[in-house]
Parts: structure tokens; sequence; C-alpha cells
């Protein structure tokens, strides 16, 4: 009903419009106007705009004064005019964006408490947000005031509970609050829409935001890092990794636009946020997957990058790609600080490219090695949540089968991380525990090339000691995956002449 009306309003506007332009005196358009206006008050405008409503006054009143009886043709040009200006002011995008927003305010209000999804909701959702044409209530840059928006934010008044706010009545409502800007303005709603995700991915991991197709809940985020949002901070933390899963993360071996996007965003922020934030239990891991993400998609881009162009010539050198040499330099001063980023060559001959090429797979698969030990180290940590941590998949995949140099600081960080892993005695942990599933199903099989980029003394000194430690235990039950054969490579690099004299080197 509320819909019908506004429309039929719409149409006498139009109308008013349309009668200010016909080919006739300007006395005459002035009467017809008026004839049309008078069937429409202002009972009609049952929304809340104090500029719509001014705009239909002061129409009223300039109709008015254009229907004097001694008005001259001049007057009369000098009245349509003003009168066309309110009418095109009532005909703005915004003015009728607003009004269907407090339809779907009032619309949406009835269902955030009952528990149940209406009968033909979408369908009647749908009707209203089409009803004006050339209006999307959902474009943030069609401005609405700020009495306008009040309905908007419907969102900050409900329930964060799935149970009483079904997630299809959820979705509506938080598109209809981030129709304006104001909703990421509100700590209040920002924080309400985060905890619902949070407590919905408690019911059904990962959660679903396919419908979030402009990508708020991703602002939500950034928003509260960037403010430095306390009241909900713990809610910002817990968000990054399930928004990260709901784009796919662990699922696809690409990285999507968006995904790649908030990562990059998030990993900006990472130096400006405060204790709040870094002070959070989950802030590393979270700190860990952004870094990650931004790996993940440098090692996709690197594979583009050497991907043979044509067929007739396998020496053919690629153009030179800003943008990857950017990501690899913010990545690598962030996480590789004391090493230096192999530069594109200057000169375009093969010998150069392969060069070049063979370090900066150096540079980014020992990032991808490092990645590795971060993880190791957090789920090593986290030995009893349960919160099995890291996209294992896919950062072992570049690895796997990679036969080149990692560099011997990143192979000792990861000689480290297996060695604190072992010595917390994963095999005796319930099988679903982080360390043990880490220790089980992840860190043996990093390498089909016999570990050949373990390369480092130290790094395999410790190695050995580690899997010594673990065959020495009175629960041991065998060799998992490649692990004997990291136990030869690193037997074969401390020089050791047997596995005997090795066992007994450690154990004195």
């Amino acid at each position: 009903m509320r819909t019908s009306r506004i429309q039929s309003l719409r149409c006498y506007i139009d109308a008013v419009e349309t009668n200010l332009s016909v080919e006739t005196s300007n006395c005459e358009r002035l009467r017809m106007a008026k004839d049309v206006f008078e069937g429409v008050s202002f009972g009609d405008i049952h929304w809340v705009s104090s500029l719509f409503r001014q705009h239909f006054s002061e129409l009223d009143i300039t109709l008015q004064d254009g229907h004097a009886t001694d008005l001259s043709e001049t007057r009369a040009g000098e009245l349509v005019t003003k009168a066309r200006g309110h009418v095109s002011e009532l005909q703005s995008p915004s003015r009728w964006k607003a009004a269907l927003i407090s339809v779907l305010g009032e619309f949406l209000s009835g269902t955030t408490s009952a528990k149940v999804i209406p009968f033909e909701m979408e369908l009647t959702h749908g009707f209203i947000c089409t009803s004006i044409p050339g209006v999307d209530v959902f474009e943030q840059n069609v401005e609405v005031e700020g009495d306008e928006a009040e309905t908007s934010l419907l969102l900050q008044n409900i329930s964060v509970d799935p149970r009483v706010v079904p997630e299809e009545v959820f979705r509506l409502v938080f598109q209809l609050a981030f129709s304006t800007k104001r909703a990421l303005l509100s700590h209040k709603c920002r924080g309400v829409a985060l905890e619902y995700l949070f407590r919905r991915s408690q019911v059904s991991w990962p959660i679903d935001i396919s419908w979030d197709y402009r990508s708020n809940v991703d602002q939500c985020v950034l928003q509260g890092i960037r403010t430095n949002d306390t009241r909900t901070s713990a809610f910002i933390v817990m968000s990054i990794r399930n928004i990260f899963y709901a784009l796919r993360l662990n699922t696809s071996p690409q990285v999507s636009p968006r995904l790649r996007d908030l990562a990059m965003q998030i990993f900006e922020l990472i130096p400006t946020v405060s204790e709040q934030f870094t002070q959070d239990y989950w802030w590393n891991s979270r700190k860990a997957y952004t870094e990650w993400i931004l790996c993940k998609d440098i090692l996709n881009k690197l594979d583009d990058l050497m991907r043979p162009r044509g067929t007739s010539n396998n020496n053919m050198v690629p153009s030179h790609n800003p943008q990857f040499m950017d990501d690899v330099l913010s990545l690598g001063q962030r996480v590789l600080p004391d090493f230096q980023t192999p530069e594109y060559p200057t000169s375009d001959t093969a010998d150069e490219y392969r060069k070049w090429a063979e370090e900066i797979k150096a540079y980014v698969m020992s990032i991808n090695l490092l990645m590795i030990s971060k993880f190791t180290l957090i789920n090593t940590e986290d030995s009893t949540e349960g919160f099995f941590m890291g996209d294992w998949r896919w950062m072992q995949y570049w690895l796997v089968d990679y036969s080149g140099h990692i560099y011997d600081n990143v192979q000792l960080q990861f000689a480290k991380s297996v060695h604190n892993l072992v010595f917390m005695h994963p095999w005796n942990q319930p099988k679903k525990s982080p360390a043990s599933r880490v220790f089980h199903e992840r860190i043996w099989r990093l390498s089909l090339q016999n570990w050949c980029w373990i390369t480092g003394v130290e790094s395999a000194r410790i190695l050995l000691e580690a899997i010594q430690h673990h065959k020495n235990d009175r629960n041991f039950r065998g060799w998992i995956w490649s692990e004997q054969e990291l136990f030869n490579r690193c037997t074969e690099l401390t020089g050791a002449g047997s596995k005997g004299l090795v066992e007994d080197n450690l154990l004195q």
C-alpha cells in the first residue's frame, strides 16, 4: 500500500514537471501544473524527509502565487522557473531512495522479531526496491539526508542471535543499513553485523557472504581497524578469518580480487593497530593469514609470469609487471626484512631473465616456507582449542615439487618450528588437536623431491634432533609420510657416518 502511494505521488510530481514544460504561455503552464498538484497533499508524504517536505511546500506556494488574477507573463515566467527548481529537487533520486528506504525499514522491522521468514519476503522486498524506475536503493553514492537515513539503521536494533533473526532476514536488514554510508560510520551497526556473522559461523561454517556483492562486510572490519574500535575489536579479529574462508581461501588455488584487496588493506593497516588488537589471542594468526593470502596471490602471478609465451621461442622474455613487483616488495619488506627483493633485469636478454627468475622464485618460495613455519608455531601453541589454522593444502601446493633454493634463515625458522612441534609430543595429543593434525597430516608432506631445499647444516641438525626425538619415543608408531626421507637428508647434511652414530651423538 505505501509503495503504491509513493508511486502515485511520483506520477503527480512528474505530471507537474510535464505541464510546466508544455508549449503554451507561462500563465497557462502554472494553471495546468496547479490543477495536477492539487491531487496530492502533505498527507501523501508518509516518510521522514524535511528536505522533501520543504520543496513540496515551496512548490505549493509557488503554484498558488501563479494563480493570481493580475499575474504578468514576465512574473509568470519567473514563477515557472522557480517551480521547475522545486520539482527538480522533488524528482531527485535521493528523495525517492529515502522514500523506499522508509518502506523497506517498516517492512523489515516486522520480520526481525518473528523468528520466521515472512511469506514471499524476497518477492515483496524485490517489488519495493524496483518500484521507482531509475532509483537504486543500494547505491551508496546516491546520498540521503540524516533524517531520511534513520529508518535504514534498523540493523543496530536487531538481535545478534541467528535463532531469533533468520539469516535471510539478516541479509536484507544488512543491505538496507548499508544503502547509505552512515551504517559504516556507526560502530553499533558494524558491531551487530560482525557479532551476528560470528554467531552464524558457530552454526554453519564457512559463512555465506556471496550476497554481499558490495563488500560491505569487509568494510565493517576495515573501518573497525582504522578507527581503533576497541568496543568490537574481538569480533573484528574473529571476523577476519571468517571472511577469508567465506571468500574461498581454502577451496581454491586462486585468490579472488575481493580476497586479495581485503588482505592488502588489512596488511597495510597492521602496523597502525592498537594494543587492543595486537594483544588479542587470535591476532597473530590473522596476521599470518593476511600475509599468506598475499603470498598465495604472488605465487599465482609468478606462475603466470613464468609460463612460456608462444610455441616457437621458449626464450621469450615476458613484459615487466610493475604490480607484481610492488606486491612482492611490500610483502618481502615486512616478512623478510633482512633480504633484498631481486630487481627485475634492466636488459631483455634471456640469460638475465632466467637468472632473475631463479632469484625471484627462491625469494617467493622462501616466503612460502616462512608462512608454513608461522602456522606450524601457531598450531603448536594452540594445542587444546581445536581451531586448525592455515591454508595447508595450498601452502604445500607450490613447495612440494620445488627443487630450488630456500634462504638459510628461513630454513632455520622452519627447523625450529618443527622442533617446537615435535617436542610438544603431538602423537600423544587428541587426533583433532591442531598440533596433532599438523604433525600427522601436513608437516612431513612438504616435499616430493627428497627435501632438497633443506641445505643448511644447522637447520638439518635441529630437524634431525626433532625426528630422532619422535623416533625414540615409546609411542613411536613408524615413519609418517616423508619423515624418513627428511631424516636421511639431514643425516647426510650433518655428515654423520651412520644413523646409529647420529642417534648416539644426540642421546649424549
